[in-house]
């Protein structure tokens, strides 16, 4: 009895027809983790309105930009990096109880790409409502 095995050429055909269904496939896939990006800046931004609306109707204000009259530290400590960034109480530390419950990962940019690597970890760097200029050094 004979057995059948595979060709070179049949393996190579197999392969070439694989590539070619992941060269079709990959660009999809980018569109769809764009697309997913923008879904949820859209929601991070709508629960940050959300909760700066509410926290106005409470206090009859919007917080403070940064406010350094607090003697104690925010909730969770400094959010950036006492290093580079001025202590204080960041507006996003004001909202924590109208927004999210997990508010720190709503101020979070899904799309912000830092490429100094101190910086990576900074909250305050390429992130919602903070200024670029705030991590310089």
């Amino acid at each position: 009895m004979k057995r059948r095995a595979f060709t070179l050429v049949e393996l190579l055909v197999v392969i070439g027809i694989i590539a070619l269904l992941t060269a079709i496939l990959i660009p999809a896939l980018r569109r769809t983790r764009l697309q997913a990006k923008a879904v949820l800046c859209s929601s991070n931004i709508n629960q940050l309105t959300l909760g700066l609306i509410r926290y106005e109707i409470e206090n009859e204000t919007f917080p403070y930009a940064l406010d350094t009259t607090s003697t104690e530290p925010p909730p969770g400590g400094y959010p950036g990096n006492l290093m580079y960034d001025r202590a204080g109480w960041w507006w996003f530390n004001y909202i924590v109880d109208y927004s999210k419950e997990d508010s720190e990962s709503v101020i979070l940019c899904p799309s912000r790409q830092i490429l100094d690597s101190r910086l990576k970890y900074n909250v305050l760097c390429g992130n919602y409502g903070v200024n670029q200029s705030v991590c310089n050094h």
